[in-house]
C-alpha cells in the first residue's frame, strides 16, 4: 500500500512539474528564446540578449504597451540587453531595437506615445519635467527605421520641447502627430519627416500638417498619399493574438474597446423600366384668337 502511495505521489509531482513547464514556455519564448541567432545583427549577438527582464538603476520614463514580434532593450548604463515584453518598464537611456516583422508601441509616462516599426533603432535619451505643467523636455535619438510620434501633452506646458535627433537632422516638435523615416542610400543616412497634425521644425524648416521634409532634396513638399499608406502599413499590429503578447492597432484603444454598431443602409428603390413608364400628356395648343371680332 505504501509503495502504491509513493508511486502515486511521484506521478503527481511529475505532472505538476510538467504543467509548470508548459505554462512558462510561451512567456519564455515571447522573450526571444525561439529567436534564431541569424536573425540578430552582429552587434546584438555580441550583446547576447537575455530571455528575462533586467532591472535598471535609471528613472522609469515609459512602458512597452503593445508588442508584435521581438524587441531588444539595451540599458544605457552597463549595456545589458534583454528581449522585451508587453508590460516591461522602460528607463532613461534605454535603446530599443525591433527585429524584422516586429512592432512596438511605447507609452511614455508623460502621456506621449511612440509606435516603432520593424528594424528600427531608437534611444529614450532624456526626459525632464519641472513643476506641474511648467516645463517639459523630451529627447529621443533615432538611428534608423520608422517611428510615429504622438506628442499629445506638449501644449499643456508653458515651456514644452520634444526633440527627435537623427544622424542628419534635429526635429523640433510643435505639433502632436508626426512620422520619421531614417534610412541609408548609397552609404549615407537620409531622414524624411512628415507632419499629420500641428507643425514640425526640421533644422529650421517649418513642416505644416499635410506636408513632409524630403531628406534627399532638403525641400518641404506635400506628403504623397502612397508614402502615408506605406508608413501606416509598416505600423500595423497583427490581429491574431499570440501567447504572452499584446495585440493592438496603431492609434487605437486597448483590445476591449467597444465595437461601434453597424451602419444601416436602406435598400435602393426599384427603378421602373422605361417600357412601363406612363408617357407624358401632350401639351395643349395655345388658344387661337377669335377672328370674328376683326370683321367689320
Amino acid at each position: 500500500m505504501s509503495r502504491f502511495l509513493r508511486s502515486a505521489g511521484a506521478l503527481l509531482l511529475v505532472a505538476c512539474l510538467l504543467t509548470l513547464s508548459f505554462r512558462d514556455t510561451p512567456a519564455q519564448e515571447s522573450r526571444g528564446r525561439a529567436v534564431p541567432l541569424e536573425r540578430l545583427s552582429e552587434e546584438l549577438r555580441n550583446l547576447s540578449p537575455k530571455d528575462y527582464f533586467i532591472p535598471s538603476s535609471q528613472k522609469q520614463v515609459g512602458v512597452i504597451d503593445r508588442l508584435t514580434g521581438n524587441v531588444v532593450v539595451v540599458h544605457g548604463v552597463g549595456k545589458q540587453a534583454y528581449f522585451g515584453m508587453a508590460g516591461d518598464p522602460l528607463h532613461e537611456g534605454d535603446e530599443l531595437i525591433t527585429l524584422a516583422e516586429s512592432r512596438c508601441h511605447i507609452q511614455l509616462l508623460d502621456g506621449d506615445t511612440v509606435t516603432v516599426a520593424s528594424e528600427t533603432e531608437l534611444t529614450l535619451e532624456r526626459f525632464q519635467e519641472v513643476g506641474e505643467d511648467e516645463s517639459k523636455r523630451s529627447f529621443i535619438r533615432m538611428l534608423k527605421g520608422r517611428a510615429l510620434f504622438y506628442a499629445v501633452r506638449l501644449f499643456s506646458y508653458k515651456d514644452g520641447k520634444f526633440i527627435v535627433a537623427t544622424p542628419t537632422n534635429a526635429i523640433g516638435v510643435r505639433g502632436t502627430k508626426f512620422g520619421v523615416n531614417v534610412y541609408l542610400m548609397e552609404g549615407r543616412s537620409i531622414t524624411d519627416c512628415f507632419c499629420e497634425e500641428g507643425v514640425v521644425d526640421v533644422d529650421g524648416k517649418i513642416v505644416a500638417s499635410g506636408n513632409m521634409y524630403n531628406g534627399l532634396t532638403g525641400q518641404v513638399i506635400p506628403t504623397p498619399a502612397d508614402l502615408l499608406r506605406s508608413f501606416d502599413e509598416s505600423m500595423e499590429f497583427q490581429t491574431e493574438p499570440q501567447p504572452g503578447k499584446e495585440v493592438g492597432v496603431l492609434g487605437s484603444s486597448p483590445a476591449d474597446r467597444p465595437i461601434p454598431p453597424p451602419v444601416h443602409v436602406p435598400p435602393s428603390r426599384p427603378v421602373t423600366p422605361p417600357s412601363v413608364v406612363t408617357p407624358p400628356r401632350p401639351t395643349p395648343p395655345p388658344p387661337q384668337p377669335d377672328m370674328h371680332m376683326y370683321h367689320r
